[in-house]
């Protein structure tokens, strides 16, 4: 493989890692508005910063939690 297509390749998986993150950041979003209403800023901020795991984490535990408060101090 020519260093160039390494580079597409490599180049075409962050795109797609990329993409997940900002679906998964969505639907936590989402989540979040539907079960406690409008979130604060700083939670829209802390969920467009984590990492695919995190966010992961959160979409699951986002549905028993009480509140957006205990999701994000647990």
């Amino acid at each position: 493989m020519t260093i160039a297509a390494q580079l597409r390749k490599e180049g075409r998986q962050q795109g797609m890692q990329q993409g997940m993150q900002q679906a998964e950041a969505k639907t936590l979003l989402k989540i979040l508005n539907k079960r406690f209403g409008s979130v604060s800023q700083s939670v829209r901020e802390k969920i467009s910063t984590a990492t695919s795991s995190q966010l992961e984490a959160w979409i699951d535990a986002s549905l028993d939690a009480v509140s957006v408060e205990q999701l994000f101090n647990s």
